[in-house]
């Protein structure tokens, strides 16, 4: 069974039933997950070349471009779609034969190191183009992918990594070591001649995307590895090639007989960072690590011999910014510490301490204003973890950095009652920074712990047999 089109074709932005669209959208989607899930790669390839044909999915491709935080950002031809005429003139576009790639437009944003990391800007149309084929290739990237990979993947994240972590650490005997992995500049070493072999979509379209290039103050670089920084269809590139070492590694311990016995192995997977579990440091090291490492090779890639560490379990390590450590086994069952990284709280301060540094002349109100929302997402990330106590950490250093921002403003004057005035006692711990009229500072350690639903690793955003399952879950 073939796509059935909408009734009718669009031709004003404004009258767009975005619903019926979307609708048409999924159908299209659940189609091609039915052929890729059954073996039928030709019926694939005739599915997903119907998508990108479909007005359903260039409008859908379009509204994406145009509503992301990018949207006013023009690539190296200084295009922006605003009005809805243009919108409309896009999806047209798109429809048009003759497409290239052009390069994208480089610059660099800061990161929390004070360093800063490339990003390409692509023009509009090359960000709609991935857009749309993105469209078609994620339902079989997600069809494809390892159960428990959890970045860039729809209804998951990092609280989905984190508690499949946990659980590994919960079973009965549990692992006692852990491989914690980094992949030497993962997205930039990627083999372009491994994707254009394994990658199910057009191939011309996508070594166009590939070697496009970047501009950087006039002059174009060419690229021979890695991924379109900054690209759409990017992540969905990465999780394709790094999918299947869940699988590799659950093959290899079940059907080695001489192994099978004495092997805990487990994996979870975020984006580039994952992590293996195991019963011993030789398993990890000797095993584990040489099956891996010849994965990574075959697709251009390799572990950093720096950072790739194997640590005790009962000695903590970090993932994604959480810190998990095996606190105790009872009865063979292990119990699980979930709390921010060091690093995190790190990171949070120092977004704080610049908050603060960089409005000298700033009104309590101010400060307050420009803090709570840095406060609110970081403790809203942890709300589900252990994380009480680096809460109350928290409160105390924040409190200690606006105790003497405060206090610089009229040392003469700073007394009981100024202090009183500036500063809310809530409880025993550190008081909180007060506004001139009673606005106050986002209190940390009064967060309400908030469980996460964990999802079903087995879930395929795209599949209808999973619609009521997915729809509950985000109800609850």
């Amino acid at each position: 069974m073939y796509f059935h089109p909408m009734a009718f074709l669009y031709k004003d932005w404004r009258q767009i039933r975005w619903q019926e669209v979307m609708q048409e959208l999924r159908r299209m989607q659940a189609e091609i997950v039915k052929a890729e899930r059954t073996g039928q790669q030709r019926r694939v390839f005739a599915l997903q070349d119907q998508l990108v044909q479909s007005q359903a999915a260039r409008l859908a491709a379009v509204r994406q471009v145009t509503s992301n935080d990018g949207k006013y950002t023009p690539g190296v031809d200084g295009d922006i779609w605003k009005a809805p005429q243009q919108k409309m003139q896009a999806v047209e576009k798109l429809a048009q034969k003759g497409y290239r790639p052009e390069a994208a437009r480089r610059v660099y944003i800061p990161k929390d190191d004070n360093r800063t990391r490339p990003l390409g800007i692509l023009t509009m149309t090359d960000r709609a183009m991935q857009a749309l084929y993105a469209l078609a290739l994620d339902p079989v990237a997600e069809t494809r992918a390892d159960p428990h990979s959890y970045g860039f993947r729809k209804y998951r994240g990092t609280a989905d990594a984190i508690l499949a972590c946990a659980d590994i650490f919960a079973e009965k005997d549990p692992p006692q070591w852990v491989l914690e992995a980094d992949i030497e500049e993962c997205f930039d070493s990627i083999s372009h001649a491994w994707l254009l072999r394994h990658i199910p979509m057009d191939q011309a379209l996508l070594r166009g995307w590939l070697q496009a290039g970047y501009m950087e103050k006039g002059t174009f670089h060419h690229v021979r590895r890695g991924l379109p920084q900054g690209g759409i269809i990017s992540p969905i590139l990465a999780n394709m090639t790094l999918d299947g070492m869940e699988a590799m590694l659950t093959t290899y311990f079940q059907h080695n007989a001489k192994i099978s016995a004495r092997s805990k192995i487990a994996f979870v997977r975020y984006a580039d960072d994952f992590i293996v579990a195991g019963a011993s440091k030789k398993m990890l090291q000797d095993e584990v690590k040489s099956l891996l490492s010849n994965f990574l090779k075959e697709r251009g890639m390799r572990f950093s011999m720096k950072k790739t560490t194997i640590t005790p379990v009962s000695e903590g390590f970090d993932f994604l910014g959480y810190h998990l450590k095996l606190d105790s086994a009872l009865f063979g069952r292990g119990t699980v510490k979930i709390t921010p990284s060091q690093k995190s709280m790190r990171r949070v301060l120092r977004s704080i301490e610049q908050a603060i540094g960089s409005r000298p002349e700033a009104s309590n109100v101010q400060l307050i204003q420009a803090i709570n929302p840095i406060i609110s997402g970081w403790t809203r990330f942890y709300a589900f973890t252990d994380a009480r106590e680096a809460f109350i950490a928290l409160d105390r250093a924040v409190y200690e950095l606006l105790y003497a921002r405060v206090k610089q403003r009229a040392p003469h004057l700073w007394q009981r009652k100024q202090r009183e005035a500036c500063f809310a006692k809530i409880d025993k711990e550190s008081p909180v920074l007060r506004g001139e009229h009673d606005e106050q500072l986002v209190c940390a350690r009064q967060t309400p712990f908030a469980p996460h639903i964990q999802i079903n690793p087995e879930c395929n955003a795209y599949d209808p047999a999973w619609a009521a399952y997915l729809h509950k879950r985000q109800s609850d």
